[in-house]
């Protein structure tokens, strides 16, 4: 269900104000886009898991406006017979200067904006985006308690935190392009070894020795190719298959992925996509669950 407008709360400015402006900016976009269209975009990991504390309260609202909706179809459906199923509905009573008395057990709706004190929320806003962190860091790591314990030992800790996304995704995109070109990469650390350490303030190189690069397989090289030839809209996506992706792939029958690719070129809205690993799971996903 499409919709014109929504309700943007404070607490979400008051969150996403821990985030670099990268960040802020890709996540309201996709607040917008998944507000008005349902439309669920490809995120980066820290915008990703920012993004996912905003969309359940999108859902409660657009959930409450469906039942409102549905509730209100009802009573109109019933309003032509309503006279003959006993009378019109009491109202509520007035008082005698003629104002309407206010139920006793009327509740106010609850003001989600005045929840915390400022400093509560900002406190709450840290553990958040640590957690976050947390969840998303992809080597071995303790409870939320103890990680984060660890952290504030470092005497700037606050001014750390809203830095943690951005080096998370600075060292995944780096791997990535390690894996791309088939170089080494190293096994994540332990997240205990990361904080202590301030891998934070790494900084990645972009250049790999000759010796630490091996060609491409014949193997991927002839799946490229097939793409360009057979499917060249699949191939207009921005972020192609990497060879580890593609060895992925090749445990399933050849065929079905040949079918799927096929699938994906037909697609209008393929070179929408940004990611053609990721659109080809889709594809697959939908496979399945037809099957």
């Amino acid at each position: 269900m499409t919709k014109d407008t929504f309700i943007w709360y404070k607490k979400w400015t008051d969150a996403l104000s821990e985030f670099d402006k990268e960040i802020r900016l890709e996540v309201r976009e996709a607040v917008e886009e998944y507000a008005f269209t349902g439309n669920v975009p490809n995120l980066k990991t820290g915008s990703k898991m920012a993004f996912s504390f905003i969309r359940q309260d999108i859902d409660r609202d657009a959930q409450a406006y469906i039942d409102k909706c549905n509730k209100n179809r009802k009573n109109g459906a019933m309003g032509a017979d309503f006279g003959k199923l006993g009378g019109r509905p009491k109202k509520t009573p007035k008082t005698p200067n003629g104002d309407m008395k206010t139920p006793k057990n009327h509740k106010k709706p609850h003001d989600y904006d005045n929840d915390y004190d400022n400093d509560f929320l900002k406190e709450k806003n840290k553990k958040e985006i640590f957690e976050i962190f947390r969840k998303s860091y992809q080597g071995r790591k303790d409870g939320f308690d103890t990680e984060f314990n660890r952290l504030k030992k470092h005497n700037d800790w606050e001014s750390v935190i809203p830095n943690l996304l951005q080096a998370l995704e600075n060292e995944i995109q780096w791997r990535k392009l390690k894996k791309e070109h088939n170089a080494f990469v190293p096994e994540w650390a332990n997240l205990k070894t990361w904080i202590s350490q301030r891998r934070w303030e790494q900084e990645f190189d972009t250049y790999f020795e000759d010796n630490e690069i091996e060609p491409p397989s014949k193997e991927f090289l002839n799946f490229k190719e097939w793409i360009l030839k057979k499917t060249p809209n699949v191939a207009k996506i921005k972020m192609q298959f990497t060879e580890s992706e593609h060895w992925e792939i090749r445990k399933l029958n050849n065929e079905i992925v040949k079918e799927i690719l096929l699938e994906m070129d037909k697609d209008e809205q393929i070179t929408n996509y940004l990611n053609a690993n990721l659109t080809f799971k889709i594809f697959l996903e939908r496979r399945n669950n037809a099957n």
